[in-house]
């Protein structure tokens, strides 16, 4: 029988909406300060940096329609422009399609991303171990949502909270655990990471150039370092969060030691059938110990241009080496209800 509806939370509107303080102004920071971090950051990737767009499935659709003038100039190295969008990343170009909502869609409907903030951040301290909301605060890229002492939480870091404390349920007894995440975004989950092993971590961000970028300079802005995996330059350093290419998988992956985890939420569904593939190739044969994914399990646009979808049960996962331990409706808001999340463990 073929399913014509989804399970999903019911949405709603938070009751206190009208007790906080928010802001979604259109408001830009000083850049030139940030230029020198830019400089580097294009000496960073110098010899990896593609001719064009790197996207599939949905992420093409994306980086043509609404990355595209950000993309543009870092092909064509102008510093001081990718250093405007950068440094105001969160209210711009730059990190559109990594948060949920964006921030030129969340100031359409204001009321309604801050009803979907306060219930995230409800269900954060239901599912989790924070105890302040300031722990979801964050102060670069200039971003938007709920003020909290001159800081703000994005729509998205509560949820980057919650995997990164699932994360170390599962790894519980791994002292130095290995991680890997497919499609970082801008690095918001690698940040979380970070700050609960207390870098005592090997983390890899395997995600197309653009993103790569932010992410370079969200984390090098938070003061974690950072480190470049390339085929010529294939170490993966403890103590770091190494960025590889999504083009350079199939040629590095032999080279990442034992993984205790792989990662990915809400992009694997999105991207084309063969970079699906190409990607549970590098899971299937991983031996990672857990594999933890949230993506679509319902086709909600199947005549999109837009919306180009795989849905999570027709993963090519190898159940001869993976045993599903659970899948459950995300708590989270976000794709009317349709992600699911799915664990994993290696056989």
């Amino acid at each position: 029988m073929e399913r014509k509806s989804f399970a999903s939370i019911e949405p709603k509107v938070h009751p206190s909406i009208n007790d906080y303080d928010f802001d979604f102004k259109n408001a830009s920071l000083d850049s030139k300060e940030n230029e020198q971090i830019v400089e580097e950051m294009m000496s960073f990737f110098s010899e990896k940096i593609p001719k064009e767009n790197d996207g599939t499935g949905e992420w093409e659709w994306l980086q043509k329609q609404k990355q595209n003038n950000f993309i543009d100039a870092l092909l064509k190295g102008r510093i001081d422009v990718v250093s405007e969008f950068l440094t105001n990343m969160f209210r711009n170009e730059a990190t559109y399609g990594y948060l949920s909502p964006s921030f030129s869609d969340a100031v359409l409907s204001p009321d309604t991303v801050k009803s979907d903030i306060l219930c995230n951040i409800d269900s954060c301290f239901e599912f989790s171990d924070i105890s302040d909301a300031v722990d979801l605060t964050s102060a670069c890229g200039n971003p938007y949502g709920l003020k909290i002492n001159g800081r703000f939480v994005l729509p998205d870091t509560p949820r980057h909270f919650y995997y990164s404390y699932n994360i170390s349920r599962l790894l519980e007894n791994v002292t130095a655990p290995f991680l890997i995440e497919i499609g970082g975004g801008y690095g918001g989950l690698s940040l979380q990471n970070w700050k609960r092993f207390e870098g005592n971590c090997a983390i890899v961000n395997i995600d197309l150039f653009p993103a790569l970028a932010v992410t370079y300079f969200y984390l090098t802005k938070n003061g974690i370092p950072v480190n470049l995996v390339t085929e010529k330059k294939c170490e993966v350093k403890k103590n770091m969060v190494n960025l590889i290419f999504a083009e350079e998988v199939k040629n590095v992956w032999k080279m990442i030691p034992k993984i205790d985890i792989i990662f990915n939420s809400r992009s694997l569904c999105e991207m084309h059938e063969d970079t699906i593939s190409e990607y549970f190739n590098f899971i299937n044969l991983s031996k990672t110990k857990f594999f933890y994914h949230e993506n679509s399990n319902y086709l909600l646009f199947p005549n999109s241009e837009r919306h180009v979808e795989v849905v999570a049960d027709k993963f090519p996962i190898n159940e001869k080496k993976f045993r599903l331990l659970s899948k459950y409706l995300t708590p989270f808001t976000g794709g009317s209800g349709r992600y699911r999340e799915y664990i994993y463990k290696g056989l």
